[in-house]
């Protein structure tokens, strides 16, 4: 186990984690990255944010063309609102997740999921920058949020949002869809473009505020 406190460097290292990583609870603990990091959470792998710092992984210096690639499992546990890597890519294989148990996380890159994405109630995934692909049979669980607010988002299959996922907002952005988005709960939808030749369809209370747009989409209210 490895149990990260202050904000060491990893400088054009590779480093696999096969165990568990900490960012240990404090107010300034984050792992700095610099010249083209790399940080692979293997399989049955954990990391543990119980940092409050507002990056868990953060740039530091040189080339920024750093990766945090989860194969295992990422647990943000600290209440604050935090980015978890402000320069690089996130990638996110199957059979991994990622989990948001409080607090807000922000993923703001060009980054790519698979495996399972769980938001706890009273928390948030936040999409506030970056181009994200959703990978088709990418699984959403929780009653948390989870809020597009100025990425660009791309399903990659067909979506559903019920009582057992997410509850989906969007006040900024775009998504994106060749296939059908189905939402089963409350939408409320202030802002930014639903686009794609896939089905939208909405079987719980819609609310629009502001001047979203819908582009090129078909949109059956029931």
């Amino acid at each position: 186990a490895t149990t990260i406190t202050n904000a060491p460097l990893l400088n054009g290292k590779t480093w696999d984690n096969a165990n568990t990583l900490t960012l240990a609870a404090g107010a300034s603990n984050r792992l700095q990255l610099a010249t083209n990091a790399i940080v692979n959470n293997q399989a049955g792998a954990t990391v543990l944010i119980d940092s409050t710092y507002v990056n868990a992984f953060e740039n530091a210096s040189g080339a920024a063309a750093h990766q945090v690639n989860n194969a295992g499992l990422i647990q943000k546990t600290n209440g604050a609102a935090q980015t978890l890597l402000n320069t690089g890519t996130y990638t996110q294989a199957a059979g991994a997740t990622l989990d948001v148990d409080a607090g807000t996380l922000n993923l703001t890159l060009n980054n790519t999921y698979s495996g399972t994405i769980n938001v706890d109630p009273g928390a948030t995934l936040a999409l506030p920058s970056g181009s994200h692909t959703f990978n088709s049979g990418l699984s959403l669980t929780g009653a948390g949020n989870l809020t597009l607010n100025g990425a660009t988002l791309t399903l990659g299959g067909p979506f559903t949002f019920g009582a057992a996922n997410p509850l989906f907002a969007m006040s900024a952005g775009t998504l994106t869809s060749a296939s059908a988005f189905t939402d089963n709960q409350a939408f409320a939808w202030s802002g930014g473009t639903l686009t794609g030749t896939g089905l939208l369809t909405t079987n719980g209370a819609t609310t629009i505020t502001n001047a979203p747009l819908l582009n090129g989409k078909t949109w059956d209210n029931a």
